[in-house]
């Protein structure tokens, strides 16, 4: 039996996917780590992406690389049982994400037949839950963030203005361990760029001005010219 046969057979006695019986290249994978498991598993001389051929092999089966993807999906996102989402009324606790939805959010520009073929190889029937290491009460650090952000933005735009120091926090949203205050929403941003080296030094002496867009007077004077 081939590597690649043993390895699909392994792939279906976890995960509940649908086999799809085409090959693809490190070229139409994109991701760079997904070009780094094509490489190590060569199996086909085609691609049923792209469409090239080779004397040699150059591509790999999908059941291969779907199963990289999966794994990679599973870290963010779980089927609502499988991590104790109560069921309550007829219904799960928690709204469930797509699978369209939740591949989207994996994929660096894939082209839409590939894309359309890792949607249809997942289980149609799965009720996808965000959660973060097992837990689905807890949004991931990233989530946790622009949920903060858009609280932010509302508190100094409609209330308080520059004074989100003196708004206070929902008792239940504060004790949340994922929770970020909109007090502490910009000293998490500074965090942030601190970690990924966005910070840029200005010298003294440049001007700055503060601009807001106003679409409606654009197209006035737009008519009149």
């Amino acid at each position: 039996m081939g590597r690649f046969s043993e390895l699909s057979i392994s792939m279906y006695e976890g995960p509940n996917l649908t086999s799809i019986d085409k090959f693809i290249c490190k070229e139409c994978v994109i991701d760079s780590e997904l070009a780094k498991v094509v490489s190590n598993g060569l199996s086909a001389n085609y691609c049923s992406y792209c469409g090239v051929e080779s004397d040699e092999y150059m591509a790999i089966g999908f059941d291969v690389i779907m199963l990289h993807i999966y794994n990679s999906i599973l870290c963010y996102y779980a089927d609502a049982q499988d991590i104790d989402v109560p069921w309550l009324e007829g219904g799960w606790w928690v709204e469930n994400t797509e699978v369209h939805e939740v591949v989207n959010r994996f994929d660096p520009g894939w082209s839409d037949d590939f894309f359309s073929d890792i949607v249809s190889a997942i289980d149609p029937l799965t009720y996808w839950v965000e959660h973060t290491d097992g837990d689905w009460t807890v949004s991931n650090p990233s989530t946790s963030l622009l949920y903060g952000w858009e609280r932010f933005k509302e508190q100094v735009l409609n209330k308080t203005r520059y004074l989100a120091l003196s708004e206070p926090e929902d008792n239940f949203e504060s004790k949340r361990p994922d929770h970020v205050p909109v007090s502490s929403m910009l000293d998490a941003l500074g965090s942030v760029f601190k970690r990924y080296g966005n910070i840029v030094n200005i010298e003294a002496g440049n001007e700055f001005y503060r601009v807001r867009a106003m679409p409606k007077l654009i197209r006035m004077l737009g008519r009149r010219f």
